[in-house]
Formats: C-alpha cells, sequence, structure tokens
C-alpha cells in the first residue's frame, strides 16, 4: 500500500514539476547549443542530478534505518515539493532538512558552525564517514563547506570541497560557487577562474545572487598579476583574516614573511627607478652645462668678467644609501616611491601598504 502510494504520488508530482518547469523556464535552459541573442550558446560541461535517483537511494536509506511507513511518507513528501524545481539549486537545502529527520546529529553538527555562533574548531564529523551512505555524506560535507565559507574559514572549506566531484555532487551549482569563492580569496587564480567559469556555463539556471557575484569575482581575479602589488595588499588582507580567527600558526607566519619579500621586491624596484631618473637628470644637466660652456668660449670676453674663467663642470650626487634599505631614502623620496607603487590602489590598500611602510621606516637599524 505505502509503495503504491508513493509511486502515484512521485508520479503527480513529477508531472506538475515538468509542466511547471516548460512554462516557467526559458528554452534555452533545455537546449543544448540553443540561440541566445542571435549566438550560439556554450553547451555546458556539467548537468543537475537526476531526483528520481537521488529518491531511490533516499527510501532504500530509510527503509535500512528502519524507519516507519508514515516518517518515510513525510519525508518524501518534503523530498517531491510540486513548489520546488527539483533537481536545481534549491537540492541541497532540501535534502538536508530530509537527512535530518532521519539522522539528527545531521543539524547538531551544522548548527555548531553556523554563522551567528562562536565556533572556534570544526566540528567532529568522523561519524558521517562510518554511518552515513557516501551519496549523504558527501551532501552534508557540502553543507558544512558551505558554513565554513560565510565563517570566512576558507582554509578549513577547501580542504572538504577541493576533492569533490561535480559529476557526484547533489548540487553543482553550491559546490562550484562556494569552492570558487575559495579560491578567490585565498588568490588561487586560475581554479578560481575555471570553477567560476563552470558555474556560469548553466547561468540562467543558477540562483541569482550566485551568478552575479561569480562574476564580481572573475571580473576581481581576472587582471591580478603575481608579484604586482595588488596580490602584496590582498595577501596582507589575508593575514590579518587569519589573525582575526585566531590562525597564529605556520601558515599565517609564512603568510607574512611572502608579503615582507614581495614588498621588498617592489621597494627595490622603485629605488632602482629613482636612481636611474636621477642619473639620467644628472646626465642632461651635465650635458646642458657643457653646451653652454661651449657656447660661451666662442663669444668675446666681457669687459667685467675675468677671462679663462669657467664654471666646475658638475655637481654632488645625492646619497641614496644601499639599495635595500627603504629607510635610507631622504624622506621626501620616500614619500615620491610611496606614492608611485600605491597610486592605482583602493584607499583601504593604500592605508595598509603605507602604515606597513612607515613602520619599516622607523624600525631601528644597526
Amino acid at each position: 500500500m505505502y509503495t503504491l502510494f508513493r509511486n502515484k504520488w512521485s508520479h503527480f508530482v513529477r508531472v506538475g514539476l515538468l509542466s511547471f518547469s516548460f512554462l516557467a523556464l526559458p528554452s534555452p535552459l533545455w537546449t543544448v547549443g540553443a540561440e541566445v541573442d542571435g549566438k550560439i550558446s556554450r553547451t555546458a560541461t556539467w548537468q543537475w542530478p537526476d531526483p528520481t535517483t537521488i529518491e531511490t537511494k533516499l527510501d532504500d536509506w530509510m527503509t535500512s534505518r528502519s524507519l516507519q511507513p508514515d516518517r518515510q511518507l513525510e519525508v518524501l513528501k518534503i523530498w517531491i515539493d510540486p513548489a520546488v524545481p527539483n533537481p536545481g539549486p534549491h537540492t541541497l537545502d532540501r535534502l538536508v532538512q530530509v537527512l535530518t529527520m532521519v539522522e539528527p546529529r545531521i543539524t547538531e553538527s551544522l548548527n555548531s558552525i553556523a554563522p551567528d555562533r562562536d565556533a572556534k574548531t570544526l566540528p567532529d564529523l568522523s561519524w558521517i564517514d562510518s554511518e552515513l551512505p557516501t551519496w549523504a555524506r558527501d551532501s552534508i560535507r557540502l553543507a558544512v563547506a558551505r558554513n565554513l565559507v560565510q565563517r570566512r574559514w576558507f582554509d578549513e572549506a577547501l580542504v572538504i570541497l577541493e576533492p569533490m566531484s561535480i559529476e557526484a555532487s547533489i548540487d553543482p551549482s553550491t559546490l562550484l560557487y562556494y569552492r570558487g569563492a575559495c579560491y578567490h580569496h585565498l588568490l588561487r587564480k586560475k581554479e578560481c577562474l575555471g570553477d567560476l567559469g563552470k558555474l556560469l556555463e548553466r547561468e540562467l539556471e543558477v540562483p541569482t545572487r550566485y551568478a552575479v557575484t561569480a562574476r564580481m569575482m572573475m571580473a576581481d581575479m581576472e587582471p591580478l598579476k603575481a608579484d604586482s602589488l595588488d596580490e602584496v595588499a590582498r595577501m596582507m588582507n589575508d593575514v590579518s583574516r587569519r589573525l582575526d580567527l585566531g590562525r597564529a600558526g605556520k601558515q599565517t607566519l609564512d603568510g607574512e614573511q611572502q608579503v615582507i619579500e614581495k614588498l621588498d621586491k617592489l621597494i627595490e624596484d622603485v629605488e632602482q627607478q629613482m636612481q636611474q631618473q636621477q642619473q639620467q637628470q644628472q646626465q642632461q644637466q651635465n650635458q646642458n652645462q657643457n653646451q653652454q660652456q661651449d657656447g660661451q668660449q666662442g663669444k668675446p670676453a666681457e669687459d667685467t668678467k675675468i677671462a679663462g674663467e669657467t664654471g666646475p663642470g658638475d655637481v654632488d650626487q645625492k646619497k641614496l644609501g644601499d639599495k635595500s634599505g627603504w629607510g635610507n631614502l631622504p624622506p621626501a623620496e620616500r614619500q615620491e616611491a610611496l606614492q608611485r607603487i600605491t597610486k592605482d590602489l583602493p584607499s583601504h590598500y593604500r592605508d595598509a601598504i603605507q602604515e606597513y611602510f612607515r613602520k619599516l621606516a622607523t624600525k631601528p637599524r644597526d
């Protein structure tokens, strides 16, 4: 009786969902290589999971857990909801909801690292590997990683998200979006553009906030160049984030050292440029002075000037100190170099780097 009812309920819901989706969603979603705005759209490289397959796995799991028939029916009613398109970006939330009805410990794990909780460490998820089937385990881990990203725990979230397969994911859009966000914050440009580019292959189907934010992150990441001041400023922000979260271990210390090394290299480059400019200016001054002397030698001597008197022909070079010593530059030239390497940055980046330079300039020297 229960099986017959479930089959009829599933059939009714699927017919309703098919009709609703066909009317509500634009045709390019259903046509590979369809024409959009006069152009052939790019074929998506990933697919939404089959809800029927997930339903079968869910049904089998509930049976193995000896769940009462009325409870199983309640779970299936939530999973097969005619008001929510399935599959789609809401699949993960709905699956987590029904899984918690079968296994209450899932709720405890997710709540312990909710964005509004003052959690300091990750919850113990070891029980998931032994007591949940693979399809459910990966879904719960994806939900855990989403919470971690919202808490700015990008390193911990990426440990969970990086090995996950798009093909096996219950919600590929959420996996691609949050993994791409981790790559973005951790300055892994290639991986970031790869995941977010895949997400936007189905831009009309994923949540609007995913699509809009993904485009913003890609536009922010594309011009990023290695060893640029922009990269250094982002690295400084990431070090600050780690310290705010109480992460003062080796990874944070390594990040601080990389910032110092990259800044020192940028300072050295600016100093070399300034020295070259000063040398060019000095050469030009000497050349002009020599030209003036040559012109004067061809003129009659003036009555009031002693014949044979000439100028010195050169000037004293400015002392710049050794090339790596930012604090050795004269104040005016140090300020000029600082303005040059920070002029194109947003104000919050400039403030952070200027503060670093101020500390470096006032640091006692041996």
